[in-house]
């Protein structure tokens, strides 16, 4: 049934005119950077399952993160405690 296989009817949408004010690339990396910043807040700032909800490979998505200025959480689930970068032996 082709009907089956239709899209539903877009929204209306409804913006700032601030928006419309901005190029199509500045208005897309703002939604992006919006949108990428609130995956890292609902994954608590693990980049693989943030990246893995936007259908992305994690280097590719830190990639764009890091294009777009998006900051990173810092905090103890974000950030592996320091004690586990180094040896045993390679502390003084």
């Amino acid at each position: 049934d082709p009907a089956a296989h239709t899209h539903p009817p877009a929204r209306p949408y409804h913006s700032s005119s601030a928006l419309h004010e901005m190029t199509l690339r500045d208005a897309t990396d703002a939604f992006q950077r919006e949108w990428l910043s609130a995956a890292l807040s609902r994954h608590e700032g693990h980049m693989g399952r943030a990246a893995k909800a936007a259908g992305m490979d994690r280097s590719n998505f830190h990639r764009l993160l890091k294009r777009l200025g998006v900051q990173l959480p810092v905090g103890p689930k974000a950030v592996p405690a320091l004690d586990a970068l180094y040896l045993p032996n390679d502390r003084s």
